[in-house]
């Protein structure tokens, strides 16, 4: 037959599913048997989270592969305790399959000699210790036959410093006292007769009931390990007090088959000179971006897993070259925790053909024992912004690594949690809203160093470098708020950049701590007004004329806002935090043409004697006192003093004093910062000033 004539079937499995963790390795195991044992060029793909599986075998064909030509790996794990090579170890499983004749088991009959082989030369009757084991797991590697090879390589790997467990298989094949190579072997007796090799009563309800859902009432009570906690028993599993561990013995099969499918490597990292332990998609937990996150599970937990999943159909060897070679990058390093995963992922550094991934946590529940929980989901596409936090790459590693040490401040372990969520968020979402939060959190952080300086210089924490200006057009949300921020953030001068006035540092792309700044440097808490004031202030001292640029101008509509309280302070601060780390703000949208908010008679009085540039080509020098009376809330000072200003630079105002309340005047007071182009200066001037009649006085 041509292969063209060859007809293949598209077999939904509605038993294998992404969650929980053992429905998605017996949706590989499936894939892989069926590619080793029936046909070569069988495929698979996810399809509305079930897994379908495409091949010449029919369903019926499936059932029967399984129920009388599927061959067991060779899956033994002699060095552990409970492995049934041991005198105290159950033997059930292993004793019967040395013992039978059935052909079906021949494989594994090799693997259990040559495991009792190697035990005899190295003289070990007992669970070797410390000492024996890497002997021990060397003669393994070099003796077992090499269908057992997969099973060893997915268990544990062999480094200099000593054996390393990946978290798939718990601590190299067992969980606990649970040794899943000895009760693989024991529920496979339960399928089969081990001289016969055929399929016991009970086999074809259960195979139904694995592949396909359909209901049965043959489920055994046995362990089941951390792969279904929903089925593990225990306190609160069902309607009574307490219930049993209900467990499908192809689940249990199945699920070890497909875990047989990774393979762990050790992957030398050059810079630290040390070896750390490679495994697909597998890092550091990180306890944020669920709902159940605890920072606790950070240090209580496994590493976290990351499974992949896909819609276009993949054989066998296709998918073992993606466990293989499926290494998630951050820019031009691999990714070491759950939130470098996320933004890989947003930036897709991960193989291609990958739509979604299902992060797995292996985290300590029910007393001691750990549970595979499926935390989240996040599909795979393209997420530009994500790209803007290898600009602070280094920084942001050493940031979270610092931030969750045991001597970190809890204010700056909550903002560093608080950063991972909104990541998170981001590569779930992927909205405008989320890239706000994201940047939003970058200057929540910034300012939890400066509060606890002593500790951020103790950690060895250098400040945030300098942003690029993409992250005001990629995260920006276009309030208010957020212009002006960005206005403020822009103003330069003799006194330099506004963050060195907001925290102690110096320079710009990659700034340092300023030990010479004062107290008057560190963020201060309170209202906006108090805030802005005293910044305006500082700003004021470093020069003798008010003479700050800006390449952001402000809009005198949202300055008129500002002045009203017709916005959130506390999200405007948040803005100004997260803006003045960007290096070079700006340019900023054009300032409208009109104002659709009456522009306040203080401000226009007050800020002719703060422009950047003569006024109708008058030099009106600086008054600070102007200030300071307008921050006491002594408007009708304030302005009495600003028009005594404008006249004596030849300007005559058509207002002599303006009464306003105290909180009004504070406001008008701070929002004297905001830069403005000398366009909208003259328009202001234009409102509270008069021509000047001949002959009469200034």
């Amino acid at each position: 037959m041509s292969p063209d004539q060859i007809v293949t079937h598209d077999i939904v499995l509605e038993g294998c599913r992404p969650e929980p963790l053992a429905h998605y390795l017996k949706a590989l195991a499936v894939l892989r048997l069926v590619a080793e044992q029936a046909d070569p060029a069988a495929h698979g793909a996810w399809q509305n989270d079930r897994f379908v599986l495409r091949s010449t075998l029919d369903r019926e064909a499936l059932v029967r592969f399984f129920l009388h030509d599927y061959e067991p790996t060779p899956i033994v794990s002699p060095w552990n305790g409970g492995s049934g090579f041991f005198p105290k170890d159950n033997k059930e499983g292993p004793n019967a399959i040395s013992a039978g004749a059935a052909r079906r088991f021949g494989t594994l009959r090799t693997g259990l000699h040559a495991c009792r082989t190697v035990l005899e030369e190295l003289e070990l009757t007992d669970k070797p210790d410390k000492k024996d084991k890497p002997r021990l797991l060397e003669a393994c590697r070099a003796r077992l036959p090499d269908e057992s090879l997969s099973w060893l390589d997915a268990s544990l790997v062999l480094s200099e410093s000593g054996p390393r467990f990946p978290p798939l298989l718990g601590t190299g094949g067992n969980d606990g006292r649970l040794d899943f190579g000895n009760n693989f072997m024991k529920r496979l007796v339960g399928l089969f007769d081990a001289d016969t090799g055929e399929p016991n009563a009970n086999a074809l309800a259960l195979l139904d009931h694995a592949l396909f859902a359909v209901p049965t009432s043959a489920l055994e009570k046995a362990p089941v390990g951390q792969f279904l906690p929903g089925t593990a028993g225990g306190a609160n599993a069902t309607a009574g007090f307490d219930g049993d561990a209900q467990v499908n013995p192809w689940d249990f099969v199945l699920a070890f088959e497909g875990a047989a499918l990774f393979a762990a490597a050790v992957a030398r990292r050059l810079d630290a000179g040390t070896s750390a332990l490679s495994y697909p998609f597998t890092v550091r937990p990180v306890g944020a971006g669920h709902r159940s996150a605890a920072q606790a599970d950070e240090s209580t937990g496994r590493d976290e897993m990351w499974l992949p999943v896909w819609d276009r159909f993949a054989t066998a060897g296709e998918l073992r070259a993606v466990f293989a070679e499926g290494r998630a990058t951050v820019g031009r390093r691999p990714a070491r925790s759950a939130t470098d995963v996320a933004r890989a992922l947003g930036t897709l550094g991960v193989d291609r053909g990958l739509t979604e991934f299902i992060r797995y946590g292996f985290q300590r529940r029910n007393g001691l024992a750990y549970l595979a929980v499926p935390l989240q989901r996040i599909r795979n596409r393209d997420l530009t912004a994500m790209r803007l936090l290898d600009e602070i790459d280094s920084w942001l590693e050493r940031f979270r690594s610092a931030a969750r040490g045991k001597l970190a401040p809890a204010s700056v372990s909550r903002v560093a949690r608080a950063l991972d969520d909104a990541i998170f968020r981001y590569a779930d979402r992927g909205g405008r809203q989320e890239r706000t939060a994201m940047f939003l959190a970058l200057g929540d952080a910034e300012v939890a160093l400066v509060r606890s300086l002593r500790w951020t210089e103790d950690a060895y924490l250098r400040p945030m470098p300098g942003l690029s200006s993409r992250w005001l057009a990629e995260a920006g949300d276009g309030s208010a708020e957020f212009r002006l921020a960005v206005s403020l953030a822009s103003l330069d001068g003799k006194a330099g950049r506004v963050r060195t006035q907001l925290e102690p540092v110096v320079g710009d792309r990659f700034p340092r701590w300023n030990e010479k700044s004062g107290p008057g440097a560190v963020w201060a808490a309170g209202d906006a007004a108090g805030c802005l004031t005293a910044l305006f202030q500082r700003r004021l001292l470093a020069e003798d004329n008010y003479a700050d640029r800006a390449t952001a101008p402000a809009r005198l509509d949202d300055i008129a806002r500002f002045i009203e309280g017709d916005m959130e302070d506390g999200l405007f601060l948040r803005w100004l935090r997260a803006c003045v780390l960007v290096r070079s703000p700006g340019p900023a949208p054009a300032p409208a043409l009109t104002d659709p908010v009456p522009i306040p008679p203080l401000y226009a009085l007050l800020k002719p004697c703060f422009a950047a540039a003569p006024v109708l080509d008058a030099d009106v020098p600086t008054v600070p006192g102007i200030v300071r009376l307008a921050a006491a809330g002594r408007a009708d000072a304030a302005s009495r003093l600003a028009a005594r200003r404008l006249r004596g630079s030849g300007l005559l105002a058509a207002i002599d004093s303006v009464r306003a309340s105290l909180a009004h005047t504070r406001r008008t007071a701070a929002a004297l910062l905001f830069p403005l182009t000398p366009m909208q200066v003259e328009r202001l001037a234009a409102r509270v000033l008069r021509p000047h009649t001949e002959g009469e006085p200034l």
